[in-house]
């Protein structure tokens, strides 16, 4: 019976009482997953002691840990331990590879590719004498895998490569820190749920309800507070704005009227970033915020300024397409269906002033 509930619920507190007073029925009863193992004749007082602890515990799971100092960009709300791999040669290279993914504890669906690109990103950096660290942290629903990076990777290399080979990952690239997010799986198989006929239609839905399906607009909507409902109707008008912003930018093109362009963007992408949901088309949109922010007058010439215009304004028309579809119409069976080619488009506009960065996209293998 222990083993059977902890397959079925990892989070189960289970004390077991028994009158099997030997070590090898406590070993095997520990082995299955039972946090206590009590022998009859019971002490009263020793066991309300300890379930007045166990209820503590079980308090304090509930309440989440939050680490201060996380090492990963997504969230300081993990477990109070960080893993941490030294990579200074191939051999601790593949040390984290077979750590990490002979550990059965670590359970998510992405996680044989994200090794695989981070694996492949440590071994150019080792190529060219440049040691890393990499940290993994948990919280109950994802894993984070952060990576240290240097300049020897352009960041343009970097996004160009996991949008070719893993264009769902979801990640953060700044300050010299490359981290992944990903969900965790359960790992027990959930049965097959019998439903009352006599249940009202929305009992049903619920207990039919998979969380691996993909999210309909009109689910989403379903579920999202009237207050974001406003902003997102503002949101047309702020296309507008921006609309305008490139038409000044096209006629006069300058520094300050293509901030002007990315200070639109950042003030659309707030409320994009308030829905929660969309934190990978909200990263596209701030990436190439941060990019035009950097570009100098120099760059801006009149083969760059055409193409550059052009796909600003194509970006523009797929978010007010995408706000449309989910919005307005609420036709789309995936509300992501737009976050990779989102990140596609903002990274051609970079490569329009990065031809750099193909060198380091070749030598960096993936296998």
């Amino acid at each position: 019976a222990t083993k059977k509930i902890r397959e079925f619920d990892r989070k189960s507190m289970i004390i077991a009482v028994t009158a099997l007073d030997d070590k090898e029925s406590k070993n095997q009863m520990i082995r299955y997953g039972a946090e206590d193992y009590i022998v009859k004749p019971i002490d009263s007082s020793i066991f309300l002691k300890r379930v007045q602890t166990y209820f503590e515990l079980c308090d304090l799971r509930k309440q989440g840990h939050t680490v201060h100092e996380s090492k990963n960009l997504f969230s300081s709300n993990i477990f109070p331990k960080i893993e941490t791999y030294i990579i200074h040669d191939k051999s601790s290279l593949a040390y984290f590879w077979e750590s990490v993914l002979t550990d059965d504890k670590k359970s998510s669906d992405d996680l044989n590719e994200i090794v695989r690109l981070i694996y492949a990103f440590s071994s150019y950096l080792l190529k060219n004498n440049q040691s890393q660290e990499i940290y993994i942290e948990q919280n109950e629903e994802n894993i984070y895998i952060t990576q240290t990076v240097t300049d020897f990777i352009k960041s343009s290399a970097i996004k160009n490569i996991i949008l070719k080979h893993n264009p769902n990952a979801r990640y953060i690239l700044q300050n010299n820190k490359l981290s992944f997010m990903l969900k965790k799986v359960v790992s027990a198989k959930p049965k097959e749920i019998v439903i009352d006929e006599n249940l009202d239609e929305e009992t049903k839905k619920c207990l039919r309800m998979n969380h691996k399906d993909k999210i309909t607009a009109e689910d989403f909507i379903e579920k999202t507070p009237l207050d974001l409902i406003d902003k997102i109707e503002n949101l047309e008008h702020k296309e507008d704005i921006i609309d305008k912003a490139i038409s000044i930018f096209e006629k006069e093109a300058t520094v300050e009227n293509l901030k002007v362009i990315s200070l639109k963007l950042r003030e659309y992408n707030e409320v994009i970033y308030t829905l929660n949901e969309f934190d990978h088309l909200s990263f596209a949109i701030n990436s190439l915020c941060e990019f035009l922010d950097d570009l100098t007058e120099d760059k801006l010439t009149e083969n760059n300024l055409k193409k550059l215009t052009f796909l600003i304004s194509s970006i523009l028309n797929d978010l007010s397409s995408w706000r449309k579809t989910i919005f307005i119409t609420q036709e789309t069976q995936d509300i992501h269906y737009l976050d990779s080619s989102l990140l596609s488009s903002c990274l051609q506009i970079e490569m329009i002033f990065k031809e750099e960065s193909a060198n380091d996209e070749d030598e960096i293998e993936l296998f």
